[in-house]
């Protein structure tokens, strides 16, 4: 689940507290078959399976009762490992409707509370976003999609974006927060495979409708955050202020993808 967001007072300002970490997504284990899902429906995949990591929650923010720096973001939570063996014969007959679709996808960072000071202030840091699991997917049945967008087989491993920091304003020195770093996606792989003898069949996917592929596969970093702005105001007598924005988080790498095919 999502990590809480900084608690605030009946004059709804925030509490001067960190944004809670986002749950860890939970491990998935399919095996199915043998037999046979139908699906009429469009929009309706034959089998999904995805593990999400919760979203980090949000830091809290000074305020002039309260005259701290604001505080970081969560980060967000990865996500569970995807395991799928599927020996079952699979049809869908609608628009869009998957064949075979899982997704690992890492929580969102929370992100960083802003400041204003008097003398000094410092938005806070945005969280980072969730790395990934490894997803794979192992096929010896045939896959048959007849709509428009009906892929046979998509496995997507998405890293969590970092959060944008919190902005700075109204001190001498005013410096914004740094960007939170993103997620990295996780490793992908899937084989079609051919089945044993006794099945009496290779595996294969069948697609026959437009924009529709018959493996999908790819795994994509997260989007670092936004660093925080900042505005100082000059100090008397001399008029001298330093304001300096925070930097941007880094962005996250795509993991390794490999796909075998011994199927048909």
């Amino acid at each position: 689940g999502p990590g809480g967001n900084a608690a605030q007072d009946s004059n709804g300002n925030d509490y001067q507290t960190p944004g809670g970490y986002g749950g860890v997504g939970g491990d998935i284990a399919l095996t199915l078959g043998p037999g046979l899902i139908t699906v009429t429906s469009d929009s309706v995949d034959a089998v999904f399976a995805t593990s999400t990591g919760g979203n980090g929650g949000n830091g809290g923010s000074s305020h002039p009762g309260n005259p701290h720096t604001g505080k970081a973001g969560g980060d967000g939570g990865s996500s569970g490992r995807v395991t799928i063996d599927s020996a079952i014969g699979i049809e869908t007959h609608g628009t869009n409707s998957i064949g075979i679709n899982a997704i690992v996808s890492g929580g969102i960072g929370g992100a960083g509370g802003s400041d204003s000071g008097i003398i000094y202030s410092k938005g806070g840091a945005g969280g980072r976003g969730g790395a990934e699991e490894d997803l794979r997917i192992t096929n010896s049945g045939a896959i048959s999609t007849s709509g428009i967008g009906s892929h046979g087989i998509v496995a997507q491993s998405l890293g969590g974006g970092g959060a944008s920091a919190g902005s700075a304003s109204g001190g001498i020195v005013s410096i914004g927060g740094e960007g939170g770093n993103a997620g990295s996606g996780g490793g992908v792989s899937i084989s079609q495979a051919s089945p044993s003898a006794a099945q009496g069949q290779l595996s294969s996917i069948a697609t026959a409708g437009d924009g529709a592929n018959a493996i999908m596969a790819l795994s994509i970093g997260g989007g670092g955050g936004l660093g925080g702005g900042s505005l100082a105001t000059p100090g008397i007598p001399y008029g001298v202020g330093v304001s300096l924005g925070g930097s941007g988080g880094a962005a996250g790498d795509g993991g390794a993808v490999t796909v075998n095919n011994s199927g048909n």
